[in-house]
């Protein structure tokens, strides 16, 4: 009877032994994968953030320009206003109360 029970505990433990070792491996292989796609994630992410950063550079240097100055005085114009009569014909004609 104490040859089976120490069989069967050996089998178990055996079984276990093995079942931990290729939950180990599953467990290492997985983490390599995911340590490689983060690489690569980084990566490519770097890279996008860089062309990105490139494409904003040359965007900003050809449409937004820095103020250069020439050293004249730049003429000074009398802004566009209507007069005060054009403005005076825009008013609406006040609305007459009617009593009820």
């Amino acid at each position: 009877m104490w040859r089976r029970i120490v069989k069967i505990s050996s089998t178990t433990l055996t079984d276990c032994q093995r079942r931990s070792k290729d939950l180990y491996l599953k467990s290492w292989r997985l983490l390599k994968l995911t340590q490689t796609h983060c690489r690569l994630f980084r990566e490519d992410h770097s890279g996008e953030a860089a062309a990105i950063d490139d494409r904003a550079k040359e965007t900003f240097e050809q449409q937004y320009m820095d103020y250069e100055p020439t050293g004249a005085t730049p003429s000074r114009s009398e802004p566009d206003l209507p007069s005060k009569g054009t403005i005076e014909s825009l008013r609406a004609m006040p609305v007459e109360k009617s009593s009820r």
